[in-house]
């Protein structure tokens, strides 16, 4: 069983160096830590910049593994922050020292990696086998706040994720969950501009040019996948919300 000792134990390991057996290790402690909730938040810092630090010293696939168990691992690291302390303020030393690398969502006051963050790894990493995991831990990931029905805002947040991953892997193995995710969120935009406050979800006369030009690259992407009778119908509601802007 995963203990604390455990990870107090390996602070003291990997620094003489990141050869197989030790790098073998620490992905094998830091997969069993992964599921555990019993380390604090700082315990969970400390083996995650020491997951970073041995991915800045290894090469080619191994380094991208590491780049994939970080992320894996900020995720965890995140959850262990107690509900009292989750109000925006940066108050934990590691998120203090990192403030470059995320960001704080409301309303689901949560902390989260900026999502520029996970796509610049990927793209470091695009010719590895955990490129398209990656890709899918952006989406995942989220952007900080909440559309709260305004459908310009669905356009760019679904772009710059969904439409991301799509432009990246095409034929990914979430392929399925991006357009049931992307239908989803249409079927919905579609459903709230026919409501009888759909002025407050898309005004025409305003908000078409903040709407336009993502919905028309996500379509793009969407169109880039392969046939299939959810992605045709996806496109279709892309084009029944496209045409809210005459």
């Amino acid at each position: 069983m995963f203990t604390t000792a455990v990870i107090l134990a390996g602070a003291m390991t990997l620094t003489q160096g990141t050869g197989t057996a030790s790098v073998a290790a620490l992905e094998a402690e830091a997969e069993a830590a992964l599921t555990t909730d019993a380390p604090t938040f700082d315990q969970r810092a400390a083996l995650v910049d020491r997951i970073d630090r041995t991915r800045g010293t290894s090469t080619d696939e191994t380094a991208a593994r590491l780049a994939l168990l970080w992320l894996r691992g900020v995720k965890w690291m995140f959850s262990s922050i107690p509900l009292a302390e989750r109000d925006g303020e940066p108050r934990n030393a590691w998120i203090r020292a990192h403030q470059d690398l995320v960001a704080w969502s409301e309303p689901a006051g949560e902390w989260i990696l900026a999502v520029d963050v996970i796509w610049k790894l990927h793209d470091q990493y695009r010719d590895s086998e955990v490129a398209e995991p990656i890709a899918w831990i952006a989406v995942e990931n989220g952007l900080p706040g909440e559309c709260e029905g305004y459908i310009p805002c669905y356009a760019v947040g679904m772009n710059q994720l969904d439409g991301e991953y799509l432009r990246r892997h095409p034929r990914g193995a979430h392929l399925k969950d991006i357009i049931e995710r992307v239908k989803g969120t249409f079927e919905q935009a579609v459903s709230l501009a026919a409501g009888p406050e759909g002025h407050r979800s898309l005004d025409p006369a305003t908000d078409c040019g903040d709407m336009t030009a993502p919905m028309n690259a996500l379509r793009r992407a969407i169109a880039g996948s392969p046939a299939t009778v959810e992605r045709d119908r996806t496109l279709a509601l892309a084009d029944e919300v496209l045409v809210l802007c005459p």
